[in-house]
């Protein structure tokens, strides 16, 4: 029994292959042709709507309805201020009433210049803010006219993508044509080879369509929200004060206050450097208490020990000596008793 199912499936295998097979030269070329066709359609319609160049290479715009335009906003604003911090808080409450969001930020601190010394570290902020759109041009007027900081530098611009927008949607459109057109022939196709191709194509189309899709999206987000740089610095002087002359009790004034800011700053470093090194200052205490307690009595015991055999040393060549010089003299002595004695 498991025999003859066994034949079985290998002849209704072979019949398969075989119908399989079967196909035309002419019907292959006719599927291959639709497609050929189609994406020929396609990419014709994209260069007829693809934007026109000069001579000189930039795109030739052409006149549309400014309700129709596709436009992307950009601001870039420069600060100084005294107030760092009160500076900061004032431009994150006009970004929260623009309902605009941080995208990117960035702070540190630089070294300030002009009279100050090279201690005096000094804070900066970078923002990059999306803003919407509508909200923009009320933005950018707000932030002219902050209180706790003076504004030194300040540019806006437009970028019209309005071709660009409208060459993604028709080229967005025409791949999804070509998706349907090809779902139909791929219902019609009754050969596993037009089958694959046309299943291959359909894929193609697929991934073209949702990078069209991704740019048009990356588009939008760039027209619905706009784009704001914000660069803030913290300074001993305002630049208005900086660009005025100066009369001699204001130099004074000033020169006092940043002196007193460098005594401070430089007396704070000193108390975090001696923090920094407090480990090794204790290594050292606990070396020199180990030398003068225990060390040092050893040396010094040592040393007194040397001296005393030096001395002696010295001491019994000179007794010796005084030794014989005494034996000589009480021999002479006993030697003129007696010839006086004679006598």
């Amino acid at each position: 029994m498991k025999r003859n199912i066994k034949i079985s499936a290998l002849l209704g295998l072979s019949l398969l292959l075989v119908a399989c097979n079967q196909n035309t030269p002419q019907d292959k070329a006719s599927v291959e042709n639709a497609v050929v066709e189609d994406n020929r359609s396609e990419a014709q319609l994209a260069e007829n709507t693809a934007p026109s160049m000069n001579s000189a290479g930039e795109s030739q715009t052409t006149e549309v309805d400014t309700d129709g335009q596709y436009l992307i906003y950009s601001a870039s604003l420069d600060y100084e201020a005294l107030e760092y911090d009160l500076a900061k808080e004032e431009i994150v409450k006009q970004i929260s009433a623009a309902q605009g969001k941080i995208q990117f930020q960035n702070e540190g601190q630089y070294e300030a210049g002009g009279m100050a010394s090279s201690n005096s570290k000094l804070r900066e902020l970078s923002l990059t803010v999306r803003i919407p759109q509508d909200k923009f041009a009320s933005f950018f007027d707000q932030l002219q006219n902050l209180e706790q900081a003076e504004m030194t530098n300040a540019s806006q611009g437009s970028e019209d993508v309005t071709k660009s927008v409208t060459d993604l949607d028709i080229r967005i459109q025409a791949v999804e044509d070509r998706i349907e057109r090809l779902n139909e022939l791929n219902k019609k196709a009754d050969k596993i080879e037009d089958i694959m191709t046309i299943q291959t194509e359909i894929e193609n189309a697929i991934v073209e369509r949702d990078q069209y899709l991704a740019q048009q999206s990356q588009l939008t987000d760039q027209v619905d929200l706009s784009t704001v740089t914000i660069n803030l610095r913290e300074t001993l002087t305002s630049a208005r004060e900086e660009n005025e002359k100066y009369s001699f009790g204001n130099r004074l004034s000033t020169t006092f206050k940043e002196t007193l800011v460098n005594t401070r700053r430089l007396f704070e470093d000193f108390v975090l450097f001696l923090i920094r090194i407090l480990p090794v200052l204790c290594l050292l205490l606990i070396v020199f208490l180990i030398y003068w307690f225990l060390i040092r009595p050893i040396i010094k015991a040592l040393f007194s020990n040397k001296k005393i055999k030096k001395t002696e040393r010295k001491v019994k060549p000179f007794n010796e000596n005084n030794k014989e010089k005494e034996i000589e003299s009480h021999e002479e002595t006993i030697i003129t008793s007696k010839e006086e004695a004679d006598k």
